[in-house]
Formats: structure tokens, sequence, C-alpha cells
């Protein structure tokens, strides 16, 4: 589509046709959509050439796409080239960047948009409350959220259901049930129509903390109201009778729902299936898969994910391997939960064959970096007694002598876990090799810019058990950094909450950060924290100021941290 608007603007140029504002601001619209900043660049600077100037439209499709992108940083400083070029931003400039804000999980910041907008008299509409209490939400400030909605018919402001559905989600999230009955109840005295969402929430709501005979209850009045034609809200409750160990109940809602009018669809065979799973009737599983199929339905990932782990639980390896196999040739691949619980099983499972034999089958080659799962493997190999206790094993020889054929050589790790392992500290010897492997894995996400999932590992560490070190902190702060989000990786320099101290790695990662987004005097007060603490700048971080002195000359700043951090052996050099 991009590109026959772009043929299509190339010809407007050869008939002499001058593209207007709009023209461009439309195109600019499509590159953005698909990530082309290049392109918007260039359009921008053409527009700029022609006379023909951004308006607040132009300025505001690129930060919203840059917020959507994940790039708020970038986004605030097309907002202050706009009012440098007197375009005055909008409700929905601010918007974009209250949402983009709350989208990364910084409320606060978010919060300081929404109260600049009061002060520079800019309307805060509904949109404006629902995207910051969405976001109080989703980060589980569930009094702020609330707070915020009160406030809203102080500014002649009605909430939407909108604005009730993520409040509604927010307190079933935060176990607030009577509370969110009681908005749910609110909402239809306003005189609003509760809409999929609504009902969806409430019954995930009611489900997850326990009432289930609640939602019961809930789906048999909109059952009696007509307003049930949902499979959605079928697999939801199915989805909570199982996980409350009601397969009874689970089944036959499962079993009357083509009665109701309703087709059984992947989603709802996958809850059952799990559901069997967890509950070890692993034949009545398998009958279900044959059922679906019978149903023109097809497994997907999800489906053979449940059905491999759920065997690979209840030791059924053989089993699991034949549903692994078959997976694959549908063109599935196990999931990271799936290959995570075979690793496991390795560490106790270490003269079973077939699950050595399905991991080096079945090992993701998808993440990068692409050695990233299988150095995680080799990790967790060194917990194993094979490799590290018995040496003369053939198979573990080999094993360890194949490491640098894959690029991989036997690391620090491999050898502290390996002595560990021999003086018989096997739990210490296991809490190391977990910890690298979570390391090696938040690594390969923020390598493969998939920040979030990073992020969420990194959180839930300690629920596992696992002590966050100074590497991991490190391999963080890295990934913030690289992707521009220079306040995330500040804020975690509060690893000194956990005694942990900032090393020479930590201060040139965020030096660096700065140094390559402009932020030269927050780059310069780090560099005199680092070097306070007895640390100096590497090569690279020395190699980046001076590749920055040669194309911003006119920057005192850069000179100034050159002149007083170079080593002492450059400075007669320079």
């Amino acid at each position: 589509m991009i590109d026959s608007a772009l043929k299509l603007f190339d010809e407007m140029s050869e008939k002499s046709i001058t593209p207007d504002v709009f023209t461009y601001s439309a195109l600019i619209h499509g590159f953005c959509d698909l990530s082309r900043w290049k392109e918007v660049k260039m359009l921008l600077k053409e527009m700029m050439d022609c006379k023909r100037y951004p308006n607040v439209v132009t300025y505001n499709t690129i930060v919203d796409a840059l917020c959507k992108e994940g790039l708020v940083d970038e986004a605030e400083d097309v907002l202050q080239i706009m009012m440098l070029k007197n375009v005055i931003p909008d409700e929905f400039s601010y918007n974009s960047l209250m949402d983009g804000y709350c989208l990364q999980g910084r409320t606060d910041e978010a919060r300081k948009v929404f109260d600049s907008m009061a002060s520079k008299n800019i309307f805060l509409d509904v949109q404006s409350y629902n995207i910051l209490i969405n976001g109080y939400c989703r980060k589980m400030k569930i009094d702020e959220a609330v707070d915020l909605f009160r406030e809203m018919p102080n500014g002649g402001l009605k909430p939407n259901v909108v604005t009730y559905n993520s409040l509604l989600n927010g307190l079933f999230r935060g176990d607030r049930c009577s509370c969110a009955l009681k908005l749910f109840d609110e909402l239809q005295a306003a005189g609003l129509k509760p809409d999929f969402y609504t009902y969806s929430h409430l019954l995930d709501g009611l489900c997850a903390n326990g009432h289930i005979e609640r939602a019961l209850l809930f789906l048999n009045e909109l059952e009696q109201r007509g307003e049930h034609r949902r499979i959605n809200y079928y697999s939801v409750i199915i989805d909570g009778l199982c996980k409350a160990k009601k397969l009874d109940k689970a089944r036959a809602i499962f079993k009357h729902l083509p009665s109701k009018g309703l087709e059984r669809n992947v989603v709802t065979y996958n809850i059952l299936i799990k559901g069997c799973c967890q509950s070890g009737l692993l034949e009545e599983a398998k009958d279900l898969l044959l059922k679906m199929e019978q149903e023109s339905l097809l497994p997907n990932r999800v489906t053979f994910n449940c059905i491999v782990q759920g065997n690979l639980k209840r030791g059924k390896y053989e089993d699991a391997a034949e549903f692994l196999e078959e997976m694959v040739s549908k063109g599935f691949s196990p999931d990271s939960s799936t290959f995570a619980l075979l690793l496991d099983l390795l560490g106790t499972k270490e003269q079973e064959p077939t699950i050595f034999k399905m991991i080096q089958k079945f090992a993701p080659t998808t993440l990068k970096p692409k050695l990233c799962w299988m150095e995680l493997y080799y990790s967790r190999r060194g917990i194993s007694r094979k490799l590290l206790l018995k040496t003369k094993n053939d198979e573990a020889v080999d094993l360890f002598r194949e490491m640098p054929n894959r690029g991989l050589n036997p690391n620090v790790v491999t050898i502290k876990v390996g002595r560990l392992i021999r003086k018989a500290h096997k739990a210490e010897a296991r809490a190391i090799g977990l910890k690298y492997a979570f390391s090696v894995i938040i690594d390969g996400l923020c390598k493969a810019k998939k920040l979030d999932k990073a992020r969420a590992i990194f959180n839930h560490l300690p629920s596992k058990g696992l002590e966050r070190n100074v590497v991991t902190y490190n391999i963080l702060i890295k990934g913030c950094c690289q992707s521009g989000l220079l306040e995330e990786a500040k804020n975690l320099l509060k690893m000194e909450q956990e005694s942990l101290l900032p090393n020479r790695v930590t201060f040139n990662c965020i030096i660096q950060g700065n140094l390559k987004r402009g932020k030269y005097e927050d780059a310069a007060e780090f560099l005199e924290e680092m070097v306070s603490k007895g640390f100096s700048p590497d090569s690279s971080t020395f190699a980046l100021l001076l590749d920055l002195l040669g194309t911003n000359e006119q920057e005192p700043t850069i000179f100034k941290m050159i002149q007083k951090f170079a080593p002492t052996t450059l400075k007669p050099k320079l």
C-alpha cells in the first residue's frame, strides 16, 4: 500500500503537481506505521525545502508513532521541535506522549504530562483521564487510579465505558472484588451499557479471585437476558473452573456449548486440554485433541505445548517426545516454558536419554543471539554431575569438547559450578547456574529488543528465590540505554538498595547511553561519580567521546570531559 502511495507521490512531482501539507502528512503517516524513520526524516526535510511546513497533525502523527514504538524520549524531542517551530501541541500531542509513558510503566512521567496540560490550559478530555487511569491500573497503582476517576466530574467530564473497564480490571487484579462489583453497579446506574470487555473483566475477575459460583450466577443472568452469545465468556468460566480443580463442571459447560448455539474454538479446547493435563488426565487430553480435529479445528502451538508439558510433568517422556515431533512437523516450536521445563528435568533426571535428545533436537534457534539458548543449555549442564563430576563419561567429555565448535567456551560459571558440585555444595551450584541462565535469557531478550519480556523476567527473579546480582542489573541497564530509556536505566542504579554496588561496567553503560542520546551534562555527572568511586572510562567510552568531538565541535561539555578524564597516556597527544 505504501509503495503505491509513494509511486503516486512521485508521479505528482513528474507532472509538476506540488504536494501540499496534507499529502506529505498522509505519506509520513504511512511510513510511521511501518517504522521507516529514515523516510520520515527525508520527507520532513523535503517539506522544509519546499516551504510546506509540517502542521500539528504532521507532528502528532510522528509523536504517536514514536510513543507506540517505545521511543518516548524521541517523542519528547519532537514536541520540543514543534514549539521551536511555533506549532502548538494540542491535547492529542500530550495524550500520545502520556500513553507512551504509560506503555513503558513510567506513570510518574505520564502524570507530569497530565498536570502540565492543565497548567498550559490544554483541555483534558476523557481520553486523557482514560490513558492515565489505565496506566495506573497496569502498574497496580489502584488508589491513584480511583482518585483520578473521582476527579473527572470536577472537570465537567463523565467517565465512559472505557474508563469503567480499565478501573474494573484494575480493582479485580488488586483483589478488590467488592469495590469492583460496586463500580459495575455504578456503571449501570450512570446509564452506560456494559460492553464485551466489561463482561469479560467481570467474569475473569470473579474467577481469578476464587468467586467461581458468583461468576456462574452472573453468566446465568447473561443467558437469561440473551447477552451470552460470546464463546469468550464461557472460555473464561471453563478456565476458572479448571484452575479451581472443578473439572466436572468445566467439562459439563464445555459439552453443552453447541446446544447454546455456540461453536467451540481452539482457545476453548486448549483451556480444557490444559486443565486435563494439570489434573493428570493425559488420555482425556489426547481424546480432546482428536475431537477438535474432527470439528475441523487445528491444534496450535498452545495446544501442543500444554500436552507436551503435561506429559513431561507426569514422567511420560516418550509420549512428550512424540508430541514434540508432531508439533515441529506442523510448523510449531516449543515455547520458553516448555524448554525451561526440559532444562529443569535435565538437572534432576540426568540418566534419562529422552530428555537430553529432546533438548538437543528441539532447542530454539530463533532467539537472538542465536546461541543464547545453547549457552543457557550448557550453563545448566554445568550443574549436571554427568558433565563435571563424571568426567570420564564419554558423552560428557564429547559435550565439553563440542562447546568450542559451537562458538562457546567453558566459562568461569561452568568451572565454578563444577568445583561446588565436587565439594557437594549442590544447592549453591544450582543457584549459580540458574542465576547465570536467567542472565543469559535477559541479555538475549535485550539484544532482540524485547525489553518488556526482559524486564518481566528480571522483576520476577526474587519470586523464584534468586538474588539479582550486579551482572543481571548491568545487562538490563545496558538494554535500557540502547533503547533510549535513560530514566529507567538511572532508576536501576537503585541496585544499591539491594546492597549491590555499581561497577565500572555499570557506569560505562550509562555514560555511553547518555552520550549517544545527546545528554552530555548527564554523562558528565556520571563520569564524575564514576571516577569518584575509583573507576575509569573504558576504551569504548573514550572512543565515543572522541567521535562526538569530531561531530560536535561547539559542544564544550564533550571537550571538558575529554580534557578531564582522558587516560594519562593520551594527554600529551591531546
